[in-house]
């Protein structure tokens, strides 16, 4: 994957090899900036299990690990920022969040929105749940176009699915292909040019304190998007930028609380905030036309 999944272009440089899994390495395209894993997606024949959540909930779909807890809970400052967004960039209401997890943020929405909701969710597990408990539709196969009929969602929701995507332009053309004419799609994703994904490659990757080099960890997290590179993908599939930001954990809308061991690395999260180059990208898109 010397090509850059994003723009494609072939002046990617090395920036370390991995050195946990043989024969990976992070790449930075020249060109859009966008980092990547070299690796290919195929090369790990477990990943589509592991990724699929099932181990973090139990039998009926409730919360099991500690993991499918915290996914599980609503981060009420988020979850409202993003309902008032999607509320003031679109007049319709047929919703579409993909990766939906447990239904976090469907519940949410269903609470304090009109929104016709639908879910879209690889684990069936989550799915069950999101189905039978909180009375909201989903799909439990993994995204693509053909699952739903051609322009038929007025909004489209994407937290932290984008960044796990192998082919990251079939998933936004899939995208663009089930939106009305003038939709939004909000994404929310790491910000892999962020001073703390900087401080874990430069300290902490090479101290081995983290897997993450940056915000990349094989077979899990195959891109590190960019606003700028972010804005590219989806401007090649047919969406102009309504908002693009970044969030520091210093601000109260991070889904991520500060904690008392993250008091050491305050100033650097006041610096993300001053600088704009917070650790979570969120972006809204509309569709051409």
């Amino acid at each position: 994957m010397l090509t850059c999944p994003v723009c494609f272009n072939s002046t990617a440089r090395v920036l370390r090899q991995d050195s946990v899994h043989q024969g990976n390495f992070f790449m930075v395209c020249g060109c859009c900036g966008h980092g990547y894993c070299s690796k290919p997606f195929a090369d790990q024949p477990d990943t589509p299990e592991t990724l699929n959540q099932n181990a973090f909930y139990g039998p009926e779909g409730a919360p099991l690990s500690e993991y499918g807890q915290l996914l599980a809970n609503t981060h009420k400052p988020s979850a409202d920022y993003f309902c008032k967004r999607f509320r003031n960039y679109s007049s319709g209401k047929a919703f579409l969040e993909i990766g939906c997890g447990p239904g976090t943020f469907l519940k949410y929405a269903s609470q304090h929105t009109d929104f016709l909701l639908h879910g879209n969710e690889i684990s069936p597990k989550a799915s069950q749940y999101t189905r039978e408990i909180l009375k909201i539709p989903v799909t439990d196969k993994a995204f693509t176009k053909e699952l739903y009929l051609p322009q038929t969602f007025d909004m489209v929701f994407l937290s932290h699915v984008i960044e796990h995507i192998p082919d990251v332009q079939t998933l936004v053309r899939d995208i663009h292909a089930i939106c009305n004419p003038g939709a939004i799609v909000g994404i929310a994703c790491p910000n892999h040019h962020s001073l703390t994904a900087g401080l874990k490659r430069r300290i902490f990757y090479p101290l081995r304190k983290t897997a993450e080099y940056g915000h990349l960890h094989w077979p899990l997290h195959l891109h590190g998007f960019s606003p700028s590179s972010l804005q590219w993908l989806m401007k090649q599939a047919g969406f102009s930028p309504v908002e693009v930001a970044t969030w520091s954990r210093v601000q109260r809308v991070y889904p991520q609380s500060l904690l008392s061991a993250d008091s050491i690395l305050l100033p650097v999260f006041i610096a993300e905030y001053l600088l704009g180059r917070g650790n979570l990208i969120t972006a809204f898109f509309r569709k051409h036309g």
